[in-house]
């Protein structure tokens, strides 16, 4: 796990380590200790803190490149993974020290030929001439390699990891600016795909850059607009057979575009700040349904709503949600949050103190999407969770073989050892049913009881379910139920 300090454990000198020899799919590189300061040009702005060539030198010594006839090469970007951890738990002392360390780590292990620089903060490029696809990659692969090894300070050690983004050139740019860009979003990508790993660039993210940048546009537009709306999937519980609560969803239906997916809204609204005023709307009118639906009499049982990440973070959020559930009237026990274990997971201790609140609010907390990330039974101790929500593609495979089936039980087994109710999602056969209520799963959502709907369909189910006690609502005139074998993403917005 990145950022994790430890005892001091004797190692062999800083500065002792043999050429790396990586083999691609065309040929073998030979990567040869630089020199310290070898690579310094007169006139080069330097970097304060490091020593390194600068971002203007940076800039100046792709542009150089890039001059020269029938230039070829690569460019990569290497971003440290959750560096702001060391600066806000460690200080920002030990984060300079951290930065001067990584940046002698890479100048002692890089080619000879290698050009590094820092390009801001926590980023460093390294320019590679004459190189090709297979020896870029196998670079990547060396340097996620050095960041294995702790950096040591003192008496600690620090386990600091990083991703990489590749760009060739001239194929991804032929100017400075253009291959900087195209190897950030490789990094970016990379960071998607869930840290410590490389990705190299492809024309396919452009096309995806532009789309985003037309979200961002957007969104803001969409929000004060009044184009987002919530529909509800209902949890049934699995002893009765009847709806035990409701999932607020949000769906935006945008002019012009039509319905656009979750999938892409809302890692663009994540990254522009605008998920909190977004999800904060999405709260108070998830609030104010839920208690129109109890003031006519339905059995909407509970009411579940997604924070994220970023949502969760942000200050002042738990004095946020107590106006809400003040001014609309739901009771606090009526009302489960539920957080992706990534957002608990990034910054535990700060999460487990806002948890905390919430819970000291009588707000139910759920663990989304779990077995799909830190998974750990360390951590639930830890926190103030009432339910784990089981992550669809466990679900989904439960047909397919033993193995999933294995985990899925074992997390049932784990969740009543620690007193905590258990939902599946994404049911959509049969079978699966019948293998989660032999186990003693307590909760399901998925098709094949109802896709998410309008809140006026919501009513219809409520009114027939009202009349169906321990059996499942009969379905409404028309109403056909998806084949098993039909998509069942819903999204956790």
């Amino acid at each position: 796990m990145p950022n994790r300090i430890e005892p001091l454990r004797r190692r062999s000198p800083p500065g002792a380590c043999p050429p790396v020899t990586v083999q691609g799919a065309d040929s073998i590189c030979h990567f040869r200790p630089l020199a310290r300061g070898a690579q310094a040009a007169a006139g080069e702005s330097r970097d304060g803190l490091t020593g390194l060539p600068d971002r203007q030198a940076y800039v100046h010594e792709i542009e150089r490149t890039l001059d020269f006839r029938h230039a070829q090469g690569a460019l990569l970007l290497i971003d440290l993974d959750l560096f702001r951890n060391v600066n806000g738990s460690l200080g920002h002392d030990c984060g300079d020290c951290l930065l001067r360390a990584v940046a002698a780590r890479l100048r002692t292990r890089l080619p000879q030929s290698a050009f590094l620089a820092r390009f801001n903060g926590d980023e460093f490029g390294v320019l590679l001439r004459g190189a090709r696809q297979a020896e870029a990659r196998a670079l990547a692969e060396a340097v996620l390699e050095w960041f294995d090894e702790p950096f040591e300070f003192g008496a600690l050690q620090l386990l600091q990891q990083a991703s990489v983004g590749i760009a060739l050139y001239p194929e991804h740019g032929e100017s400075a600016g253009e291959l900087h860009s195209h190897a950030d979003l490789a990094l970016h990508r990379a960071k998607r795909l869930g840290r410590r790993t490389w990705h190299h660039y492809e024309a396919a993210m452009g096309q995806g850059v532009r789309r985003r940048q037309f979200l961002l546009g957007r969104l803001r537009q969409a929000l004060l607009g009044a184009e987002f709306r919530l529909d509800y999937q209902p949890r049934v519980d699995l002893g009765s057979g009847t709806i035990s609560g409701w999932e607020a969803l949000l769906r935006w239906d945008c002019p012009g575009e039509g319905a656009v997916s979750p999938a892409e809204f809302i890692p663009a609204a994540e990254e522009s700040g605008l998920i909190v005023p977004i999800g904060e709307w999405a709260l108070r009118e998830a609030c104010r349904q839920f208690v129109a639906w109890r003031r006519l009499g339905l059995p909407a049982g509970s009411l579940a709503v997604n924070l994220s990440p970023r949502q969760f973070r942000s200050p002042g959020m738990v004095e946020r949600l107590g106006r809400i559930i003040a001014e609309s009237g739901i009771a606090p026990a009526e009302l489960e949050l539920e957080i992706t274990e990534t957002a608990v997971m990034e910054e535990l201790d700060c999460a487990a103190r806002t948890l905390a609140q919430l819970a000291d609010l009588g707000v139910g907390i759920a663990v989304d999407d779990f077995g799909t990330g830190y998974s750990s039974l360390a951590y639930l101790r830890r926190l103030p969770v009432d339910k784990l929500k089981i992550d669809r593609s466990f679900i989904a495979a439960l047909d397919d073989g033993p193995h999933d089936a294995a985990i899925v039980r074992t997390i049932i087994d784990l969740a009543r050892t620690l007193g905590l109710r258990v939902v599946a999602e994404g049911v959509e056969t049969e079978s699966q049913l019948g293998f989660l209520r032999t186990v003693g799963c307590h909760e399901m959502q998925g098709y094949l009881f109802s896709r998410p709907v309008a809140p006026a369909a919501c009513e219809r189910l409520m009114r027939e379910a009202a009349h169906l006690p321990g059996r499942f609502p009969r379905r409404s005139a028309g109403q056909v139920r998806p084949h098993p074998a039909a998509p069942c993403w819903a999204p956790g917005w």
